[in-house]
This record gives C-alpha cells, sequence and structure tokens, in this order.
C-alpha cells in the first residue's frame, strides 16, 4: 500500500490587495536590453532590465531567457534589476564542459555568471519549472550570497499522487507522458496566442541545435530530488516563497507540497497552467511583489515609486 501524501499544507490564494491610492506594479514595465557575456565555457546571452533591487531569474526547461521576455519586463517594472540568462545548453548557450548533468553544477555555473556579470549585491533569485530546481541549489549551496529565493513551479519534489491517491516517483513518469502533459498544458493556459509563440522561439532552436543536451537535462529534471536540499536552505536562513498553478499539469500537486513542508512554508496558489507567468507576465510581478512584502524586504531597494507604497 502506498504512502498517502499528508493533507496539513494549507494553500491559500494572494488576497493582499492595493491601496486606493497605490499605483498598480502590474502596469509597469521596463525595457529590456540584451547582452552578452564571456564565460569559461564561451559566450552566454542574457536579458537585462531595469534598476533597484537585484534579481536573477532562471528559466524553465527546454525553452530560454527570450520565453520570458515580457515577465522580465514586468518585473523590471517593479523597480528591480533583472538578470536573465539562457541556461547552458539551451537558447544558443554553450553546454556545460562536464560530461555529467546536475543541479549542483547548474547552481555553481549561476554563481560564476553573477560575477562575470559583475553583480556584486545579494540578488532575489526567481526560478520557473527546471530553473526552480537550480534556484533551491543555489540558496542550499550559496545562503550567504542570495537575499531570497522564489519558487514558480519548481521541479525537486520527487513524488506525486496516483489516480488511487497513492504516491508514485516522479522517476517512473514516462518520457511521453511529459511531453503530453507539455501539450494540453500549453493549449489550456490563458492567453495560448501568447504562450505558443514564445515557447516556440526557445524550445525550436533548442530541439533542433542542440537535442542531446535537452534530453540529458529532461532527466535530470525526471529524478529530481531537493527535499534535503531546500530544508538545509531554510533552516540556513534564506527566506523561500512557492508558488504553484493550479492547473500545472508538469509539477503536480504532491511533488510541490512535499517541497512546502521541507522548506516549512505554506505554497501560493495562483490561477493557471504551468506555462501562466509566460501567459500573464503582469499577474506573475504581481505576485512576486507580494512574496518580497512578505519577506521583509527593505522597500529602499526598490527603484521608483513603488519603494513608497511597500
Amino acid at each position: 500500500m502506498g504512502i498517502k501524501l499528508p493533507k496539513d499544507i494549507v494553500f491559500s490564494r494572494v488576497s493582499i490587495p492595493w491601496g486606493p491610492s497605490a499605483p498598480d506594479p502590474s502596469k509597469s514595465t521596463g525595457r529590456v536590453n540584451w547582452q552578452v557575456v564571456k564565460m569559461e565555457e564561451g559566450n552566454f546571452n542574457y536579458a537585462v532590465a531595469g534598476e533597484g533591487l537585484p534579481v536573477l531569474f532562471l528559466h524553465g526547461w527546454g525553452v530560454s531567457h527570450k520565453t520570458y521576455k515580457e515577465a522580465v519586463a514586468s518585473l523590471a517594472g517593479l523597480g528591480c534589476r533583472v538578470i536573465a540568462p539562457a541556461l547552458p545548453g539551451f537558447g544558443g548557450a554553450p553546454t556545460l564542459t562536464k560530461r555529467e548533468r546536475s543541479f549542483q553544477l547548474y547552481a555553481e555555473w549561476a554563481m560564476r555568471f553573477l560575477e562575470a556579470v559583475e553583480m556584486s549585491d545579494f540578488p532575489v533569485v526567481i526560478g520557473h519549472s527546471f530553473g526552480g530546481g537550480i534556484a533551491i541549489q543555489v540558496a542550499h549551496d550559496y545562503p550567504n550570497s542570495v537575499r531570497s529565493a522564489i519558487l514558480c513551479n519548481p521541479v525537486g519534489g520527487p513524488v506525486r499522487c496516483g489516480p488511487n491517491g497513492e504516491v508514485e516517483s516522479m522517476s517512473n513518469r514516462p518520457i511521453w507522458e511529459w511531453g503530453q502533459e507539455l501539450g494540453v498544458d500549453l493549449l489550456s493556459g490563458s492567453s495560448p496566442a501568447r504562450v505558443l509563440p514564445a515557447v516556440a522561439e526557445g524550445a525550436v532552436p533548442n530541439l533542433l541545435r542542440n537535442l542531446p543536451e535537452v534530453l540529458k537535462v529532461v532527466n535530470i529534471v525526471r529524478n529530481a530530488d531537493l527535499l534535503k536540499e531546500i530544508e538545509k536552505a531554510s533552516n540556513a536562513g534564506v527566506p523561500i516563497s512557492i508558488v504553484w498553478s493550479d492547473r500545472d499539469r508538469l509539477v503536480p500537486h504532491g511533488a510541490v507540497t512535499g517541497l512546502c513542508r521541507a522548506a516549512g512554508v505554506r505554497s501560493v496558489v495562483v490561477e493557471g497552467s504551468h506555462t501562466w507567468l509566460i501567459s500573464e507576465p503582469d499577474m506573475f510581478a504581481d505576485v512576486v511583489l507580494r512574496a518580497m512584502v512578505d519577506m521583509g524586504i527593505d522597500p529602499a531597494l526598490f527603484s521608483g515609486n513603488l519603494r513608497d507604497i511597500i
């Protein structure tokens, strides 16, 4: 008999209203610039936008930093300096030099990237899906180098609920099922006309130019178990916020619940599919800002008018 998932995690909706006299941060956008930095593996493209609170954004599997350009712009509009790199092996970026692939290697690369682009202040690390798993590892391996971690639909929970409520290992999930769920997710979002071109812009070149690397990374995702890492990061004092969308078919409820329990936090649930932050970039920025406020981030770090209302 399978072990039943615990039911003591309450997923609460975002319910913090903005004051009637406060500007709506979701209506602000920032200009996105595209730059290149040379690292050990070669040249890496990255997006940079805005000024203020430093933010490192890590994209999901199979796509690239360009897939999230509207989300990056909305984050910048909050009064943040957002840097979003193409992760190794994606978006035309070089692959990692070592043959094996692991979250530890990606986290180590992320810290070298921050050094290369001269981001000297402690950033808030935000990751989506596979990028969320890397963000967990960054918080675990370098707790004194990040301000906080915001994880959107992160991988790393090792189990899910089966059809009869039993616990199943995520590693046993067939690859074809991941592809099937991704297809359903892309079509079930609130703005498929926005999501499909954005995903295709990142995914198609990756599949054509670097299919072996894409397949290597999908095995990391399938076998991800970051419960100990997120627990240790939380115990080290890294503020962690976990956001999940209620129609996500790729990262299921049970997997996120396990991460919440290990981190000792309650998740914020938003309406949408796995790609919600691509289809709803303004809502993404709004949720991120509320998480930052809840974490107690100093308002003086933000640029612009928002510092006066936080």
